[in-house]
């Protein structure tokens, strides 16, 4: 395996069976650490993080009908993809491309969320839980206002 697409590997990622929409977790990445040209979502985030925005609603739909019906398995499939969308919008928001190989994923990062790295352990190990489900809800959340006013600071620092 290349060595810097090991930049990706994670153990709570390496079932991934399903994609969102047209949504394939960390696929940018994968192409930057194999050398392959392609879009960098991370350099220009504003039009990539509202696509991750339309597949979080999607998800979102499928998750609370997998928790409505008690079907943990398919929940669980569907949070370890929740949580590749979180990952990706904290990344990209940092504009930074996604590494999964540091101590704590979000490590070296500016914009998080409070409590960020205890709280998506938890949600990590136990995502089949519907509380789990919550805390991921109210992170995305809480990332959506960073992002607003990131947006803000910038649009103010170019005036």
């Amino acid at each position: 395996m290349n060595e810097r697409l090991k930049r990706l590997q994670h153990p709570f990622f390496n079932n991934i069976q399903d994609q969102v929409g047209e949504f394939v977790p960390f696929y940018y990445e994968r192409k930057l650490y194999q050398g392959i040209a392609s879009e960098k979502p991370w350099e220009e985030s504003e039009r990539f993080i509202a696509m991750i925005l339309k597949e979080w609603d999607q998800l979102k739909i499928r998750l609370k009908s997998a928790h409505q019906q008690r079907n943990k398995q398919e929940a669980e499939q569907l949070m370890v993809l929740g949580v590749a969308l979180l990952v990706q919008y904290v990344y990209w928001l940092n504009e930074k491309p996604v590494s999964l190989d540091e101590q704590q994923i979000g490590d070296g990062l500016v914009h998080l969320p409070f409590n960020f790295a205890d709280r998506l352990q938890f949600i990590m190990g136990q995502p089949a839980l519907h509380l789990a489900f919550i805390q991921l809800i109210e992170l995305i959340n809480e990332v959506i206002k960073l992002d607003a006013k990131n947006r803000i600071r910038k649009k103010h620092s170019k005036q």
